[in-house]
């Protein structure tokens, strides 16, 4: 339904003359309108072709950077966020989505970007976060737990901070919390939107966007994490398992 309504307000733009969709208000719109329907190929040639990204439009580069995001060109949406942080130094998203690309580019400074993004915003639940999903991606995971625990404190309702919290309580050991955690989710959204599994594009929304270097088994790994459903059973057959041997013993 929203792609049927995105693509007629499309036809109603493209009826002005040519001369008139590269003004700056419609511009905007109709690339909007192709970013929310998922034609990121669309909406880069859109706004690339246009003059307005030359100038260096706020509105317009901060879409065509996340249209890069989106198609996994990290290195130039780096620098198209480091353009708007030269004239909006106090922006904590811009601080935020530039430290989600260098984290895909592997620079150590990322950690800094998400550190000013909460120092400008220190009541963001999603600025904790995304610090988090980056901490726990780096292999410290105890830092990563305080993240999404302060994440979790700011809005105890977001049921990706609290599958992404569970993991983590069950990767250091937590299982008691961990098991709680996933019982108070199973309450309160229901067992088939468990099953069917958060996305975790939510969360960091270029999270999902993966290069072509990313290995086969990385790939299957975020699988079993980003799957109430697979994560689950995993957990379950653990638990049998570890009951089976204690009981032998």
């Amino acid at each position: 339904m929203r792609k049927q309504q995105n693509k007629c307000c499309l036809r109603k733009l493209s009826n002005f003359a040519p001369v008139y969709i590269f003004n700056l208000k419609m511009l905007l719109e109709k690339g909007r309108i192709l970013f929310s329907s998922g034609e990121f190929d669309e909406c880069e040639k859109l706004i690339r072709k246009s003059a307005e990204l030359e100038n260096e439009d706020q509105g317009i580069t901060e879409l065509y950077a996340y249209t890069l995001q989106k198609l996994g060109e990290f290195e130039k949406a780096l620098g198209y966020w480091n353009i708007l942080l030269a004239t909006h130094m106090l922006n904590s998203e811009y601080y935020c989505e530039r430290g989600i690309c260098k984290f895909h580019l592997g620079f150590r400074s990322a950690l800094e970007d998400m550190d000013k993004a909460l120092e400008l915003d220190p009541d963001n639940p999603y600025r904790y976060s995304s610090k988090a999903y980056i901490l726990d991606k780096l292999g410290r995971t105890e830092e990563a737990y305080l993240a999404y625990l302060r994440a979790s404190d700011l809005d105890p309702t977001d049921e990706i901070t609290q599958n992404n919290l569970g993991i983590i309580e069950y990767k250091l050991g937590y299982t008691s919390d961990s098991r709680k955690r996933f019982l108070e989710q199973e309450d309160r959204l229901g067992i088939s939107k468990i099953q069917s599994g958060p996305s975790q594009e939510k969360l960091i929304p270029q999270a999902d966007v993966y290069s072509k270097k990313r290995s086969t088994k990385w790939i299957e790994i975020k699988k079993m994490l980003s799957s109430w459903g697979e994560f689950r059973s995993f957990l379950a057959e653990a638990l049998k398992l570890y009951k089976d041997k204690k009981s032998q013993k």
